[in-house]
């Protein structure tokens, strides 16, 4: 029986990191969320889930990404907390 269990969990355990590793780098959970928030911000009139958000780049200090709107597609950034966003149409 013991060793059923610490089977289960080893089993857990390697489900979870296999999970993790098919997130792409730098997605944190969140970071969509913060990226549509800023992109929402920017573009006036616009509506959160009407955007796609791809290409999230970091630089330092920096992060830039861009988003599909119903209005067209927009080169956006804004610093590394996700403030004084700007949004440019392409």
């Amino acid at each position: 029986q013991m060793k059923l269990s610490w089977r289960l969990v080893l089993g857990f355990l390697v489900s979870v990191l296999a999970l993790a590793a098919c997130l792409p780098p730098f997605a944190l959970p969140d970071e969509e969320d913060l990226v549509k928030t800023a992109t929402v911000a920017a573009i006036p009139g616009l509506q959160r889930r009407a955007v796609v958000i791809s290409d999230i780049k970091h630089a330092p200090n920096r992060v830039s990404w861009t988003a599909l709107t119903p209005d067209g597609v927009f080169d956006c950034g804004a610093n590394q907390y996700f403030a004084w966003p700007t949004c440019a149409h392409r």
